[in-house]
């Protein structure tokens, strides 16, 4: 899943590195099959009428929208892809283009907009899509305090969305779990271009040291009071830790622009439930159309052998099912 060996120099890089952008880009995209095929039969149903409108929040590079604008050609929807970064702006107005270019001047619009303050009128949109980003929101918004952000992100797609329509979600969830106390192994590297075990956790454990959130300091100091981290090294913590770890260290290659990033927040049943809670204090009904987790494709076999979790009896602990789709409706 990583193009390149690892180092502690690929700490240094930054998103405005033309490369790495692109090699970012190429890892988000890796994903694209997998998001379609989980939501285009929601999307599909839920937009039983012609001219939808949909509106992508935090679109990357647009390639999800763009197959799914394909897929709905027939519906004529108005499909809006927001970001806020400029160089996944860049993308999205080069997906934008193309489909002007192929005749379908009003299917694809990207538009810069901040995700908790979305530019339409209330009760104006079929489809919300939030796929792979309310991490990165609550993370910097909120300050990794999940009231804070997940509730700012979930009013504004309330307000926007029509009776009847659905918000949908994709995202890491934690363990149904999290305070289970499982041992993770630091395990040797895999294949040449994997991150070094030891080399990434000592990076991963440096970089948040210092970071001024409650919740990193809280949770590093479990680390930094663990025994040494070294090769073979058996270490103990809390299993939603432990899953941050293991998510990080496949996006290693990535580091930079993911280390202030806190992924898994609730396990999938409560993340569901505490949308809804956020929409009733806006006097909105809603229903929980379904809620699911899955192991995406490629984070086992990247994983596994480099940092392995077991139970305490030493029973082997699987890698959990930790990307989440939650769809609700409201009503």
């Amino acid at each position: 899943m990583m193009g390149e060996q690892f180092s502690s120099a690929d700490i240094a890089a930054s998103l405005g590195d033309r490369p790495n952008i692109e090699r970012y880009q190429t890892r988000m995209n890796s994903s694209t099959p997998d998001k379609v095929a989980r939501v285009y039969p929601v999307v599909d149903q839920f937009t039983d009428m012609m001219n939808p409108t949909i509106v992508s929040i935090g679109a990357g590079t647009g390639q999800v929208e763009d197959t799914l604008s394909d897929l709905l050609q027939k519906k004529r929807p108005t499909f809006y892809m927001s970001d806020l970064s400029v160089p996944m702006l860049e993308t999205i107005n080069g997906v934008e283009m193309a489909h002007r270019q192929r005749g379908r001047r009003e299917s694809l619009r990207s538009l810069q907009a901040e995700a908790l303050f979305l530019p339409f009128r209330s009760n104006s949109v079929d489809v919300v899509l939030a796929l792979s980003v309310n991490h990165e929101i609550i993370s910097r918004e909120g300050n990794f305090i999940l009231e804070r952000g997940l509730t700012h992100a979930s009013a504004e797609v309330g307000r926007i969305l029509r009776k009847g329509q659905v918000y949908i979600v994709r995202d890491f969830m934690q363990p149904s779990i999290p305070e289970e106390i499982v041992q993770v192994r630091v395990g040797t590297q895999g294949e040449k271009e994997d991150a070094v075990p030891v080399e990434f956790v000592h990076a991963f454990i440096n970089q948040f040291k210092g970071a001024d959130t409650t919740w990193q300091k809280l949770q590093i100091q479990k680390l930094v009071d663990q025994e040494k981290w070294m090769e073979g090294a058996t270490i103990q913590m809390d299993a939603g830790l432990a899953l941050e770890v293991l998510i990080h260290y496949s996006w290693a290659k990535s580091f930079e622009e993911e280390k202030y990033e806190r992924y898994a927040y609730l396990p999938v049943g409560q993340y569901a439930r505490f949308i809804q809670t956020v929409w009733k204090k806006q006097g909105i009904q809603s229903k929980v159309i379904s809620t699911q987790t899955y192991l995406q494709p490629g984070y086992e076999e990247h994983i596994n052998g480099r940092l392995d979790c077991f139970h305490l009896n030493g029973k082997p602990y699987p890698l959990p099912p930790f990307t989440g789709l939650v769809v609700i409706q409201k009503l």
